[in-house]
């Protein structure tokens, strides 16, 4: 039975990591949303990462799949016990801008109850694999204003190069 899962290479080595009870899993859309835990988990992610003046975040399935399967959106999860406590979204392309192919986070998530677990610096690193397999100069994430991802970005050698704006216009 194929359930939209595959370990990563298990080579990665995120031996910098204090003891990380996590195991992180590149997967499918349709593995990572047909799994019993992901609508409480989005749920969690839609309260903590809203955006005002956006509508609450209502993942919209058809277009996952659609960029899936053109190869620009990649997925990971995390599990700690086989429970599903995180994912991470990236869209990996060729940005006309820059002539060069970028990865862009779409989301990353990890469970209240399960941070500090070491799965959100695991999908970190695995979101950095999925980026260099797919032949991008580099990733650019976006983080909530304030918040521990936020804090964490500059830490782990990402540079803080803009400021994000939103103004609802309908």
């Amino acid at each position: 039975m194929n359930d939209g899962t595959h370990i990563v290479n298990i080579s990665h080595n995120f031996s910098s990591l204090k003891t990380c009870k996590a195991e992180i899993k590149r997967i499918t859309f349709e593995g990572l949303s047909t799994r019993p835990e992901f609508d409480s988990l989005v749920s969690e992610y839609a309260d903590e990462c809203q955006i005002s003046g956006l509508p609450r975040c209502k993942y919209d399935g058809s277009t996952y799949y659609l960029l899936e399967n053109l190869g620009v959106i990649h997925f990971a999860a995390a599990f700690v016990n086989g429970v599903l406590v995180g994912f991470s979204s990236l869209i990996v392309t060729k940005m006309p801008h820059y002539s060069q192919i970028l990865a862009v986070t779409e989301s990353i998530f990890v469970s209240k109850e399960h941070r500090g677990s070491g799965a959100g610096m695991m999908l970190i690193r695995e979101m950095e694999f999925i980026a260099r397999d797919g032949g991008a100069i580099g990733i650019l994430v976006s983080a909530p204003k304030g918040g521990r991802l936020n804090a964490l970005m500059p830490n782990i050698g990402y540079s803080h190069t803009n400021e994000v704006f939103f103004k609802a216009i309908q």
